[in-house]
């Protein structure tokens, strides 16, 4: 199960916000490891858990740093944070309420969130907080 690595191409030209997005990538691969090693549920529920507590706290952060430079499109970006964040709780609940294994469906989400939201999404405001003197 490959895992996507962090890459220079995925850089916001914000220091903050790269090295959040290269601890969500350092989650990640964490998570695989674990999924390819069979881990146990418990240990499972520990990185959802730490992944969900760190994307909160990083959208918080983003959208805080979107909202002071005068980001025009945070509205829509705030409500795919909201999107991703259900879908991750999602699997969670699944995971404890149900005791079901955190399997290469959560993988494949995580790839394509990371990758895709941070290319599709987030390089998309990069001109705005570059341009902006924004304090995180």
């Amino acid at each position: 199960m490959a895992t996507p690595t962090w890459s220079d191409s995925y850089s916001v030209g914000v220091e903050s916000i790269d090295a959040q997005h290269r601890h969500l990538f350092e989650v990640a691969a964490r998570l695989a490891e674990a999924i390819e090693a069979h881990r146990s549920q418990r240990v499972m529920a520990g990185i959802m858990k730490d992944l969900i507590a760190y994307t909160r706290s990083h959208f918080v952060f983003e959208e805080m740093m979107m909202e002071q430079a005068g980001y025009p499109d945070l509205k829509r970006h705030r409500a795919q944070h909201a999107q991703l964040l259900r879908k991750v709780e999602r699997f969670r609940g699944e995971l404890e309420g149900e005791g079901r294994r955190v399997g290469p469906e959560v993988h494949r989400f995580l790839q394509s969130w990371l990758v895709h939201h941070i290319i599709e999404d987030d390089l998309a405001y990069a001109p705005v907080l570059q341009a902006a003197p924004v304090e995180p």
